[in-house]
């Protein structure tokens, strides 16, 4: 039976040393990896001797090859790449995130929130095709006004607010920005006013000091006295005492906002503050109708 063994191990033994042999072979011909294996310290023996793991870099570089993008990595699952180096004589791994992983981290790094699908996230504001809103957008921004795009669902107003967002991040690479829906983040601040009034306080802060801010749905949040005099209104003054840039849009007129903002409170004096966030609105913003023609 120890001779049976024996036999058996021999032939494996072989077996795998052939195939160890491939491998090297194959990574020695690529004489861009042996040359960063050599640059690394490696002697083409110590490459043959740790063979498995350089087989792995050959095949980390063939697969890398196949992605182009960051949707790439998702479909073949690769975020990482690798290098080798030494440690205490011996090789070790040292991974880092590839190039379009890396790109997306650093893009994404800007959000404090980011409310719109990563399908959105390369779209770029030159390649536009709404030239006239466009042109409004980039006027309204050199006077220094906040942007109100108005226009029924899939007007192009949030692809249009996306675009201009990304153009901002292109040409402010240390910015902050806010991407936010009105629908369910004004409620999450709604809750933590009666939660927790610390983190309330902290992200009104943020909010309010935050360098690019858009505000997608606007009007489409459930509507309270809170909501609206506890939190709309206090960011939306707070926010017109600086420069930066705040970007709306909404289903509504603002005419027609401000109308759905009447709510009674126990002065009843509902109307005021209407008015109130009306005027604000019209002497801050410049709204831009966006045509009823989808633009994706």
């Amino acid at each position: 039976m120890e001779k049976v063994s024996n036999f058996l191990n021999i032939d494996e033994d072989e077996e795998l040393n052939e195939y160890r042999r491939k491998l090297y072979n194959d990574f020695v011909s690529d004489k861009e990896l042996l040359l960063e294996a050599h640059n690394e310290g490696f002697s083409n023996e110590e490459i043959m001797h740790n063979i498995a793991i350089f087989s792995d870099l050959k095949e980390d570089r063939e697969l890398n090859k196949k992605i182009k993008s960051y949707e790439d990595c998702k479909t073949y699952n690769h975020f990482y790449d690798f290098k080798i180096v030494k440690n205490n004589g011996r090789p070790e791994k040292v991974f880092f995130a590839n190039k379009y992983y890396q790109e997306y981290l650093d893009y994404m790094g800007h959000f404090y929130y980011k409310d719109f699908s990563d399908e959105f996230n390369n779209i770029k504001w030159n390649e536009l095709d709404n030239k006239k809103a466009k042109i409004s957008i980039s006027n309204a921004l050199r006077k220094k006004k906040w942007v109100y795009l108005q226009g029924a669902n899939r007007s192009g107003r949030t692809y249009l607010s996306i675009a201009l967002t990304n153009q901002f991040i292109k040409s402010n690479p240390n910015s902050d920005v806010a991407f936010f829906d009105a629908i369910s983040r004004f409620e999450e601040l709604r809750k933590l006013y009666f939660t927790d009034f610390n983190d309330f306080t902290n992200l009104m802060n943020h909010l309010i000091n935050i360098e690019f801010l858009v505000i997608d749905n606007f009007g489409s949040e459930s509507k309270d006295l809170v909501m609206r005099d506890k939190i709309l209104m206090p960011l939306l003054i707070k926010r017109g005492e600086k420069e930066n840039i705040t970007i709306f849009t909404s289903n509504y007129k603002i005419d027609k906002l401000t109308k759905l903002y009447e709510l009674k409170n126990k002065d009843n004096n509902g109307n005021i503050v209407s008015e109130e966030l009306n005027n604000l609105l019209n002497s801050k913003v410049e709204q831009i109708i966006v045509s009823s023609v989808s633009l994706y």
